[in-house]
């Protein structure tokens, strides 16, 4: 592991956060911490799982200052580098401090161009829920895609490309990027807990953050709660959460409050307040996970949740295998690339199909052949519906050229340039894999090769660039059969 002083240039300051944001607050230079990883330039990236970078280089380092835990208060250890930090790219780092070698204890931080985040598990939660009711669905692929390429492969290059223009003051926008690097210092936190005795906090973090996909696919805000898939739940007080009243300081009953049902329900307070957490509600995300793969393998024949469990096993729940092939040591970095990608698609369908399994779960009757768009009316031995046309936001190909190649772009020019090999049994237009990345020496990269092998065959201008809409995208659409010439 690649360690360098950390001395970072001044960036914007930030202005603090309100509501749910009342714990953020602005740092717009990060001190130089002695304790410091480079994700980007250590020999973990891209070829070890996060997994082990935590417990064979990170963990030992954070209990290495466990005997100093708690002298200096954390917000001010932090301030003065006193912590562990770990570089993630040139905008987003984590940064853990006083960490005792037990479960309790210590803070972990993410810093995103000069805000730190200083989230509880219900603040993730509410900053989340901003990302997933903005209904970018590409954003929302790019969110799953980096995720999987952190945690798979210890890969951050996925977070640039996230959206981060959330305005507090006018209340727009959404913090795609502070999300990502403000769950992977929360997981790092409950990974590292995990490796001092107390097991699933890792996981829980890891499963809503998926079912984060779904529940951004819905009209009305469903989910199940103490076992009852509802659009009601109850404010979150001690004891509630069990149907038991909660209590004043003064021992007097403080009556239960209903409230629509919101993400953070899935954290939740103990019976008796001592403790909270996403994990107390396993009953209700593990029951949502379930329902969800239920249905896209016997309602919707989802292919994608094939290739998912090839690589992560198979089980009821295919949301809580995928986070145990990451939290239990099982995830094989030489399959990070396709995991990532068939994540990112799985949910996303899982997205587009929110309401009808709504609906499902709420008793309705929904025919396992008939798409939600199409009408009832049409039989079940009826052609299938058209696929609907695939969509890049921005161009793909040679940076040179000023490609944006956010991954998900890049991940559907791949998938159309290999089907398109197929149908022309042309291996020149073969992308070698779809993983989202172009390599930034376009000689090196088989994605822009096969651009321009394309163009070439189209008799196009060689240019190794892609762009929405224009003739090699018409034409690479059309040769991989989605859509009519």
């Amino acid at each position: 592991m690649n360690r360098r002083p950390l001395t970072f240039v001044s960036l914007f300051t930030a202005v603090v956060m309100a509501s749910v944001h009342a714990d953020d607050f602005p740092l717009a230079k990060l001190p130089s911490f002695a304790h410091n990883f480079d994700l980007t330039k250590a020999s973990d990236s891209g070829t070890n799982t996060f997994y082990k970078f935590i417990h064979e280089t990170l963990a030992p380092e954070m209990e290495s200052l466990a005997p100093s835990a708690g002298q200096v208060p954390n917000q001010q250890a932090l301030e003065q580098g006193l912590g562990v930090a770990v570089r993630l790219d040139d905008n987003n780092y984590n940064i853990h401090e006083n960490f005792p070698k037990s479960a309790q204890g210590g803070r972990s931080y993410g810093w995103t161009s000069g805000q730190v985040g200083d989230w509880s598990d219900k603040m993730y939660l509410d900053n989340l829920a901003r990302v997933i009711v903005e209904k970018d669905k590409n954003d929302l692929k790019n969110f799953y895609q980096t995720i999987i390429q952190l945690l798979g492969a210890c890969d951050a290059h996925g977070l640039a490309a996230l959206t981060n223009n959330y305005d507090p003051k006018t209340n727009t926008g959404v913090p795609t990027q502070r999300v990502a690097t403000n769950f992977l210092a929360i997981y790092t936190a409950e990974e590292y807990r995990a490796i001092q005795g107390t097991k699933n906090w890792d996981d829980a973090i890891l499963e809503v953050t998926l079912l984060g996909g779904f529940h951004g696919g819905q009209t009305t805000f469903t989910k199940f709660y103490r076992g009852k898939f509802t659009t009601r739940s109850n404010v979150q007080e001690t004891g509630n959460y069990y149907g038991l009243p909660s209590k004043d300081k003064n021992g007097k009953v403080i009556p239960t409050a209903a409230k629509d049902a919101t993400m953070d329900d899935y954290w939740q307070i103990s019976k008796t307040s001592t403790r909270s957490g996403i994990h107390l509600a396993a009953g209700d995300y593990g029951k949502m996970g379930t329902t969800i793969t239920e249905y896209e393998r016997t309602k919707a024949n989802n292919q994608t949740l094939s290739l998912i469990e090839s690589i992560v096993g198979s089980g009821p729940n295919v949301i809580h295998s995928i986070s145990t092939y990451f939290t239990e040591g099982k995830a094989d970095p030489s399959k990070t690339n396709t995991l990532a990608v068939a994540v990112a698609q799985f949910l996303d369908q899982v997205n587009t199909d929110a309401n009808t399994i709504t609906a499902w779960e709420s008793g309705a009757s929904v025919s396992p052949s008939v798409s939600p768009s199409v009408s009832p009316s049409v039989s079940p031995s009826a052609s299938p519906p058209p696929v609907a046309s695939p969509k890049i936001n921005g161009s793909v190909g040679q940076w040179e050229k000023g490609a944006v190649n956010t991954p998900a772009d890049v991940s559907t020019v791949q998938r159309l340039l290999r089907t398109a090999a197929q149908k022309l049994n042309d291996p020149s237009l073969d992308p070698k894999g779809i993983d989202g990345k172009i390599a930034h020496v376009a000689a090196n990269s088989h994605t822009v090769s096969a651009i321009r092998a394309f163009q070439t065959r189209s008799a196009l201008e060689v240019t190794g660039l892609i762009k929405p809409a224009d003739e090699t995208w018409t034409k690479l659409v059309a040769a991989a059969g989605e859509t009519t010439p």
